[in-house]
């Protein structure tokens, strides 16, 4: 009986001192460098001037909208459909198919930086 206690108590205490590893208050599952991505993928990035469109690192079309850096996710039929995705620039040229800036009510639709 005194060695079961015993086993008890050994994988007790470390399960409860590991068990709260982030601090009260906070999300462990939201503070993941890949959660973060994940939340940042279509959220207004820095103001581009180097290239008129691009195939972003998560194959996401951009196109730049205006000529102060301004951009924009680009978005099927006419930027109203599904966001358009592409493996190389290429993919993204403006006015081919039917992709355009997004356009919507949304935090990632339009033209900004």
């Amino acid at each position: 009986m005194k060695l079961n206690i015993g086993l008890l108590l050994v994988t007790a205490i470390p399960s409860t001192v590991l068990a709260r590893v982030v601090p009260r208050g906070e999300e462990a599952a939201n503070d993941t460098p890949a959660a973060k991505q994940l939340a940042n993928v279509f959220a207004a990035q820095k103001c581009w001037t180097q290239s008129p469109y691009g195939c972003s690192k998560n194959r996401w079309c951009w196109q730049r909208c205006q000529g102060n850096g301004q951009w924009c996710w680009l978005a099927h039929k006419g930027g109203t459909g599904d966001w358009t995705s592409c493996t190389t620039a290429e993919d993204c040229i403006p006015g081919v198919g039917d992709s355009d800036c997004a356009k919507g009510d949304c935090k990632a639709c339009g033209c900004s930086c």
